[in-house]
């Protein structure tokens, strides 16, 4: 567990877990060895007992790795492939080895990907910048739909209320309108 690890038996490599092992000697020590990327080899004897389906589980354990992401601002939000781990500073945080996205986010700048690498036993120290995003471009977009700017800036409870806000109140207009209209024209 997990399947996909190397087997090799007595030296000869057998192929990938789960698999089943025919024609060999009941006690008998054989070693065993399981191999698999990102997990730490398993070496083991076993001795096979005679006229019993002799069934072996064994549990590979995960390597992990530590990462450290320090900068600013402060308590920016650190996630690995859309799982949040903590905020800035986070100091030597353990992790399984392996391939991620690294992705660094905060309210009112702009956030940061990158792929990262980490590797069993080592610490990976990362710097982060987080640059502030434009009020400009905020004000620009709220003048054209209220609530796009706070959307923009990463607020998104106050921009979705003020964008329900503003529909809402167009529709409410719209619909007294045509309530003005219709009375309008059953006056005339």
């Amino acid at each position: 567990n997990p399947p996909g690890a190397k087997l090799v038996l007595a030296g000869v490599e057998k192929g990938n877990t789960p698999i089943d092992l025919k024609d060999l000697n009941a006690d008998t020590p054989y070693e065993i060895t399981l191999h698999l990327e990102n997990y730490k080899s398993l070496d083991t004897t076993i001795v096979l007992q005679e006229g019993r389906n002799n069934r072996l589980t064994l549990a590979l354990i995960r390597e992990t790795a530590s990462l450290s992401v320090e900068g600013s601002p402060e308590s920016s939000d650190i996630y690995l492939d859309r799982t949040r781990i903590g905020q800035l500073p986070l100091l030597a945080f353990s992790y399984p080895t392996g391939s991620y996205q690294l992705k660094v986010q905060k309210p009112g700048f702009n956030s940061m990907t990158q792929a990262i690498q980490l590797d069993a036993d080592q610490l990976l120290p990362i710097q982060i910048q987080l640059l502030p995003k434009s009020k400009g471009k905020a004000v620009l977009f709220s003048t054209f739909l209220p609530g796009a700017g706070q959307l923009y800036q990463g607020y998104k409870g106050k921009g979705m209320l003020l964008l329900v806000s503003a529909l809402a109140t167009a529709y409410l207009s719209y619909d007294d309108f045509n309530t003005f209209s219709d009375s309008q024209t059953l006056y005339d």
